[in-house]
């Protein structure tokens, strides 16, 4: 007697070698899809420009600043740039130019902090505190109207000198002491909110420098004059590239809201470029990938032909041999169980499909039993021990009996 079911037929080698290539062909398109994927990102992330954040060097939109960087280049200034005032202080040494924007993310730590940098500072944009910081309060935003129109220079600086004219929407006030280089100088605005001739402040332009602890501290309080979009026109660019292209080595600084212990000491990360995480994390999913695609495992289970007919007694046997080796009392009450359930469906006249409620209610009737009698024997928990499971071999044995015509 043969214990198994008849087994299907054997797949043919020439089947199983076309699935192995199949599957080999999956595998190396998967592979080049991800490596594909892979260099997209990287070439995105390290190569082009990102047109996201206002003022970036990298950003080649409108509201960018990439063409002042890629001129400035072009005359052997080295560019870089930091969003973390950690970093900026760690670039700013001396004979280098720090460029700070958007200052007024800074709190007054980090203000305080990039205030004792030995770097020339171009301070652009509204500044906060950081301006009243660096200029020890000669220098402050000038928050006002002006009529529309460019402006001569009209002073000693020869940035300013170099640009010619300029226009401006944002300004900055100087006090009136010496060695402040105020230009651009607005007329009308210095009239008519400076009118007392003894005022502290007595000067209202769209450009001011002075020297400051040793080293030079400039003010470009309007950002516009540096994007992309207005760089080229009336003597910006000049302004900006005299301004900045002074040292050979500028950090271009745009703060943003940090959090965290980002101020102190700067580590490796700091200087790492963005792509670097990404492509990290990259790289540890294919690893993964690799290991599992690489690492061994159990194939799909392939039918084969018995070697010998083994007699249900002798496999039965052996079942209850390795139960008992292996303490399953569990798995043998259920071998027992679903042979009972099987052969009191064929004494009683019920499906092998029937529900379990049909099945108790039948056999309960053939055996005069309660009902929750037949089902704990059927269907209750399994036993523990090989006591239980021995009186639960012989109940189930005399519940055949009684079911049986």
């Amino acid at each position: 007697m043969n214990a198994y079911p008849p087994a299907s037929a054997p797949p043919t080698p020439a089947r199983l070698r076309r699935r192995s290539r199949w599957r080999r062909t999956l595998v190396w398109v998967a592979l080049i899809g991800l490596a594909a994927a892979g260099l997209v990102m990287v070439l995105a992330l390290s190569v082009a420009p990102s047109a996201e954040t206002p003022l970036s060097i990298r950003n080649s939109g409108e509201l960018g600043t990439r063409a002042l960087a890629q001129v400035l280049r072009s005359h052997g200034v080295e560019v870089s740039e930091v969003d973390r005032t950690s970093a900026a202080i760690a670039h700013a040494r001396e004979g280098t130019t720090l460029a700070i924007l958007t200052s007024t993310w800074l709190t007054d730590e980090q203000a305080e902090l990039l205030a004792d940098v030995d770097a020339d500072v171009v301070v652009i944009g509204q500044t906060g505190d950081l301006l009243d910081r660096l200029s020890h309060g000669a220098l402050t935003d000038w928050y006002g109207d002006r009529p529309d129109g460019t402006l001569e220079a009209d002073c000693d600086d020869p940035d300013a000198q170099a640009a010619g004219r300029v226009s401006w929407n944002a300004g900055v006030s100087a006090s009136a002491q010496p060695g402040i280089d105020v230009c651009f100088v607005d007329s009308w605005a210095n009239s008519y909110y400076f009118d007392e001739p003894d005022s502290a402040w007595r000067q209202i332009g769209g450009y001011a420098s002075m020297e400051a602890d040793g080293r030079r501290i400039t003010v470009l309080p309007d950002v516009a004059m540096l994007l992309n979009s207005t760089i080229a026109e009336d003597g910006n660019a000049a302004l900006a590239l005299r301004t900045l292209g002074r040292h050979k080595v500028l950090t271009w600084y745009v703060a943003q809201l940090e959090t965290g212990d980002l101020i102190g000491s700067p580590s490796l990360f700091s200087f790492l470029p963005r792509w670097v995480p990404i492509v990290g994390g990259m790289a540890l999913v294919a690893a993964a990938g690799a290991a599992l695609w690489r690492g061994r495992r159990l194939g799909a289970p392939v039918p084969e032909p018995l070697p010998v007919e083994v007699p249900a007694s002798q496999l039965t046997r052996g079942h209850g041999r390795l139960y008992r080796r292996t303490r399953a009392t569990g798995h043998a009450a259920a071998a027992l169980r679903a042979g009972t359930l099987t052969r009191l469906a064929a004494a009683t006249g019920l499906l092998g499909t029937s529900p379990p409620d049909a099945i108790v209610h039948t056999v309960a009737h053939h055996t005069r039993r309660e009902p929750a009698e037949v089902r704990e024997l059927l269907y209750g928990p399994a036993p523990t021990s090989e006591g239980e499971l021995t009186r639960l071999a012989q109940q189930l044995e005399q519940l055949e009996q009684e079911a049986s015509p």
